[in-house]
């Protein structure tokens, strides 16, 4: 099952200024190389490919983790802990309103799927010996 990820308002506006700031300004340069072209386009692609492309599958035994070009699997019966989060710092997520999946020994990972409460029962089905700490840090 296919979970995309939730996309908070103030990273819609930072990601799509940040791509309109790449593909506009080469346009309306006079003397521009191919490189001063390119560059840009590329990292806008780039963004692009990460707006559209976030998202997280279940698939039989597998959470697979998708961010744009970066793509990650965890096992579900490596899962040993799922707890909420609130956390700005850089994950395969689009939202501050995270699911931190603590896995194998000492890994973690934060999402934000959309529907955070089915895809936690997805996982709990999966692996009922999965701890759930619903307290949000």
């Amino acid at each position: 099952m296919y979970f995309p990820s939730k996309k908070d308002a103030w990273m819609t506006v930072l990601i799509w200024v940040y791509i309109l700031a790449f593909v506009f300004p080469p346009i309306f340069v006079a003397e521009i190389t191919i490189w001063g072209m390119l560059i840009p386009v590329i990292c806008a692609i780039f963004l692009g490919w990460i707006w559209f492309q976030t998202g997280y599958t279940i698939e039989a035994e597998t959470l697979f983790i998708k961010c744009g070009p970066i793509k990650s699997l965890v096992k579900i019966t490596d899962i040993e802990q799922i707890r909420l989060t609130k956390n700005p710092f850089t994950a395969p997520a689009l939202s501050m309103e995270k699911i931190e999946i603590q896995y194998s020994p000492y890994r973690t990972v934060q999402i934000s799927p959309i529907n955070q409460q089915e895809f936690i029962e997805h996982l709990l089905k999966r692996n009922p010996t999965i701890t759930f700490d619903q307290s949000t840090r």
